[in-house]
């Protein structure tokens, strides 16, 4: 699989040169330069390969949380979510964690999922009746802990939404708080 390594400088443009190749149909290598300029960041290396995945992430302090931007695992020169960024899922949300953040959240595509390629009228009701269809990384997602907590409408085209995840990653000690307070 590879080690885990923080983003730096040096490591950006091999990185966003990966995501570029594959997932070129989102970005090219500047804009994934960009993004990763932008975000803090992990990613995997192999001594054989170079980068063979990544995480980028972005803090939002005033909302205790931590937004995943972009992720992805070169599965055979194509974008996977799964099992293999495991490692890096677990660096970033114990960097937020320590950062003070308490939860983490990351929005996902609707394709293959029971709310794409449909209008949505209630959100609230279609999260309440969303089922993955064969969606194996909303699947290890949702077991990692991830909840569906929404749908964003079309954010991605006609009928393609936005499935927003939130886990809770650092729930507060309401009694160590109470006694900080008096």
């Amino acid at each position: 699989m590879g080690d885990v390594y923080q983003l730096t400088p040096l490591h950006r443009l091999p990185v966003a040169r990966l995501m570029a190749r594959i997932q070129g149909d989102r970005w090219d290598m500047q804009e994934a330069l960009e993004l990763l300029n932008a975000c803090q960041g992990w990613f995997l290396d192999s001594p054989q390969q170079g980068p063979v995945g990544w995480l980028a992430a972005r803090r939002y302090t005033t909302h205790r949380t931590v937004e995943i931007e972009s992720m992805g695992y070169n599965d055979g020169g194509r974008v996977k979510i799964g099992p293999e960024l495991a490692p890096l899922m677990d660096a970033c949300e114990d960097w937020a964690v320590r950062e003070g953040m308490v939860n983490a959240r990351f929005i996902t595509g609707s394709r293959g999922m029971s709310c794409h390629n449909k209008e949505i009228i209630l959100p609230g009701l279609e999260i309440q009746q969303l089922n993955s269809e064969e969606r194996p990384d909303f699947d290890w997602l949702v077991m990692r802990g991830y909840q569906p907590c929404g749908v964003l409408p079309e954010i991605y085209g006609h009928h393609y939404h936005g499935i927003l995840l939130i886990k809770h990653i650092n729930p507060l000690d309401i009694g160590a708080l109470f006694q900080a307070m008096t």
